[in-house]
């Protein structure tokens, strides 16, 4: 051997990798523990804690890699469900030790590629996981967005977002997730996977199984009413019990003539509440009150609704007084003062439909006139921040104390449901029902994955076409011609006017993204459902068709260009939630795997924010709801601005709520007036909120859709 080759060092060999699931635990108020308990109960503590710990991590199969001074670093090389399981049991099996007070924990879970070396784990899943512990509240599991989509819906456990966090030591904000519970022990998983050749499989099949999802299941970028600034914007302060020592009025007022002609016996008022009740002598607000009476006797506690109902021909009416209270901020009916309108945005909204649906000019002009509205209601004085959907639901706690009523029942619906669920929260004894119409998931939007949203509206109104033999036969394969559709828009856009309704006619850029917006706009008005399948699969383009594409593209963005339009509560509601809610990797691959209909998914609000910064609202929006109230949910099952499933997700903290879906309504279904037993079962509900409903029939009565064979017939 000669000197050189004695001398060489021994080769160095990259350590292996594997994708792994990775978890950290740590102890809350150690050293408060130990000085309370003083150091020999400690070490009875300190050895029952560690016990506790690895007797779950065996049950679960983990690898405990080492201690790290008041938990343990585990790490699962076969699946994501049994660390997420793990998670969740550690925390009971912690909470048991010692009883005054229970035990806590933190743990924070991630998952991706990581490094094994000298007993060891290397890489960005074991930092973001440690990071994750570290961002956790007590008893709180915070997980990766990663591990909620590789988990999906297995073990019963629910994931609840808490947004993009700004982690410690890592390059970019990550898209987090509390994880839940399931609601019963009996639901998380027996018998954790063993296989070990089984992780690669199993990741690959969740990621196949969510990109499928976003093909069959599918935007709206919905504001409206009853319906991240950048994404690490702090929070306001959570939610809690209201402060009682602020000044609070409620004054008679006259009620506008056409609303007053259409209700009889209509009586109005305004309510005078605080802007920011934090500052109590500060700025108000002032919001309009409907009062329509009870048809017949009053024999039930007065209804409250957030807009969900037609005040004139709404069934809860029959025998209660119903009272709509103005959102705060808006311009409509009812209104508030201040109305945050932005009549320089609505100057400029009809001359952009007249150009492509993505044109950097027309966008950087909307952006610099909501950027001058911003400024100039901020130069006022108003606190943009107080107009959030807690604060609305904090607005109506106020009236139902100003006006001494001691029982309410509440009728809200899409996201204004987190304003119902604040009256719930603050008057837990006061809410005898809660009727909800589409209700919003927590921590979701319409601008989760709008894509997605749309494509699962479309594949519902496909599958209705098939199940009626004449349209099936005149239309049988409706998704081809819908991508040929848009394939010929994006090849031949062109100017058609659109007809408003009104008699008013404005210029449409028929492109591919204007004519995803005439399809969600169609797939959202029932009036419209016989319609869609003509337009689609005619076989001959312009003319009637064009026409046909064109007034549904005014008729979605006709609160663009009306100057009462509330931007600027749309934008502080948006801005405060539905940024956060944003799935961004879900809708690159919704964008990417059904890009004719990404058109609705143009980055609208995350644009808009960066112009309107205003802080997120309280994490309590974010909760699962959870209440004993009686709770009647009502859900259309074509929904082009959201997902089905929702109305499910929302009632699995609702153990007194039922849930009724209708095939071919759309999202005014408490509106509609169709069908009629959906308000013979509300009148029911009100007189009766604690007797079980059986819709079962009720939905079965979903009116049918009159199919066009053609647009001539």
């Amino acid at each position: 051997m000669g000197h050189d080759e004695a001398m060489s060092p021994e080769p160095e060999h990259a350590p292996s990798t594997a994708t792994v699931s990775v978890l950290f635990c740590d102890l809350v108020g150690s050293t408060e523990r130990q000085t309370r308990l003083g150091d020999d109960a400690s070490d009875v503590f300190r050895r029952r804690y560690y016990a506790a710990l690895r007797a779950v991590v065996a049950r679960t199969r983990g690898e405990e890699v080492k201690n790290t001074g008041d938990g343990l670093m585990v790490v699962y090389r076969n699946s994501v469900l049994d660390a997420v399981a793990c998670g969740v049991a550690m925390h009971e099996a912690v909470a048991a030790i010692d009883a005054d007070p229970p035990a806590q924990i933190y743990v924070g879970i991630s998952l991706g590629e990581a490094a094994e070396d000298d007993n060891d784990w290397f890489g960005t899943p074991v930092n973001e996981a440690a990071r994750l512990c570290a961002a956790a509240k007590p008893g709180q599991t915070l997980a990766s967005e990663v591990v909620r989509g590789v988990v999906g819906t297995r073990g019963g456990y629910t994931f609840r977002s808490v947004g993009s966090l700004d982690l410690k030591g890592l390059p970019g904000p990550v898209a987090a997730v509390e994880v839940l519970a399931p609601a019963h022990a009996d639901d998380a998983p027996a018998e954790p996977s063993t296989a070990r050749g089984a992780r690669g499989r199993n990741v690959a099949l969740a990621a196949a199984a969510i990109i499928t999802a976003v093909v069959v299941v599918a935007a709206l970028l919905v504001f409206g009413r009853g319906s991240g600034s950048n994404a690490t914007s702090p929070s306001t302060p959570s939610a809690g019990t209201l402060p009682r020592d602020y000044p609070v009025s409620y004054a008679p007022a006259p009620c506008p003539p056409d609303q007053a002609g259409q209700i009889v016996g209509l009586t109005c008022g305004t309510l005078t509440v605080p802007e920011n009740r934090q500052d109590p002598h500060g700025r108000v607000v002032k919001l309009s009150v409907y009062r329509a009476p009870a048809r017949g006797h009053a024999a039930s506690d007065p209804v409250l609704d957030f807009g969900a109902d037609d005040l004139a021909t709404s069934a809860a009416r029959d025998h209660a007084e119903e009272i709509q209270l103005a959102d705060r901020g808006w311009g409509g009916t009812p209104k508030s003062d201040p109305a945050l309108t932005c009549p320089g945005v609505s100057k400029i909204a009809i001359d952009a439909l007249a150009k492509p649906s993505d044109d950097p000019a027309s966008q950087a002009q909307e952006d610099a006139a909501l950027h001058a509205c911003y400024e100039h209601w901020r130069s006022t004085g108003v606190d943009l921040d107080t107009y959030n959907y807690v604060t609305e639901g904090d607005d109506m706690v106020d009236l139902i104390r100003a006006l001494h009523l001691s029982h309410v029942n509440l009728v809200s619906g899409y996201l204004a449901s987190i304003s119902a669920l604040e009256v719930i929260r603050q008057l837990p004894g006061s809410v005898r029902s809660l009727t909800l119409q589409e209700p919003v998931a927590p921590g979701r939007s319409g601008v989760t994955n709008p894509t997605q949203y749309l494509a699962g509206g479309f594949e519902s109104y496909v599958a209705l076409c098939r199940a009626n033999p004449s349209c099936n036969a005149s239309f049988p394969n409706l998704p081809a011609s819908l991508k040929a559709f848009f394939d010929a828009s994006s090849a031949h856009p062109t100017l058609v006017a659109g007809d408003d309704g009104d008699g008013h006619r404005h210029l449409v850029y028929l492109d591919a993204g204007h004519g995803a917006q005439a399809l969600l706009d169609a797939l959202s008005n029932s009036d419209t459902f016989g319609l869609i399948a003509a337009v689609i699969g005619s076989p001959v383009r312009g003319g009637v068709v064009d026409t046909a594409t064109a007034s549904r593209v005014v008729h979605n963005n006709e609160y663009l260009w009306d100057p009462n339009y509330a931007w600027g509560m749309q934008l502080s509601n948006g801005c405060s939630y539905d940024l956060y809610t944003i799935d961004a990797v879900g809708s690159d691959v919704s964008r990417r795997t059904v890009p004719e209909l990404a058109g609705v998914d143009n980055g609208f609000l995350q644009r808009a924010c960066k112009v309107w910064p205003v802080h997120k609202i309280p994490d309590v929006a974010f909760d699962d709801p959870a209440t004993t109230v009686p709770t009647l949910i009502v859900t259309p099952n074509i929904q082009p601005g959201g997902d089905p499933a929702w109305a499910d997700t929302f009632r699995r903290g609702l153990p007194n709520a039922t849930v009724l879906k209708f095939a071919t309504l759309d999202r005014t279904v408490l509106a509609s007036g169709t069908p009629p037993c959906l308000a013979t079962l509300r009148r029911a509900f009100l007189a009766d909120p604690s007797k079980p409903i059986d819709g079962t029939a009720c939905e079965r009565q979903s009116p049918p859709i009159n199919f066009l064979s053609s647009l001539t017939g």
